[in-house]
């Protein structure tokens, strides 16, 4: 995926960040504590979006959009664990997919 630091530079004035991270947690936490942002979906699930966030308004062009891909040796596939994580994230963008129709009605 691309950074959005160039797309942040060129929208705020003197952005420079003071660190990056690609741990979700050390992410919520800097975005908490004001010292950070990360783009998080708007999109309303069973999982409790992070509080206290202020929205950026700013319009990210398409190139940082991604699919979301499991990458996992063949062999490795169908154990267990690696099954039940496939799994579970299937049947969360089912839901997803779910009540995002049901809104629209």
């Amino acid at each position: 995926m691309t950074s959005p630091n160039p797309e942040l530079a060129a929208r705020i004035p003197d952005f420079r960040p003071a660190f990056t991270s690609d741990d979700y947690s050390v992410q919520v936490a800097a975005c908490q504590a004001g010292v950070g942002a990360m783009i998080l979906l708007k999109t309303s699930h069973r999982l409790k979006r992070p509080g206290e966030l202020v929205e950026l308004k700013l319009e990210l062009p398409t190139s940082l959009r991604a699919e979301l891909a499991i990458i996992c040796h063949k062999r490795m596939a169908d154990l267990p664990k690696v099954r039940t994580v496939v799994d579970l994230l299937k049947q969360e963008f089912v839901d997803l997919r779910k009540t995002r129709g049901a809104s629209k009605l």
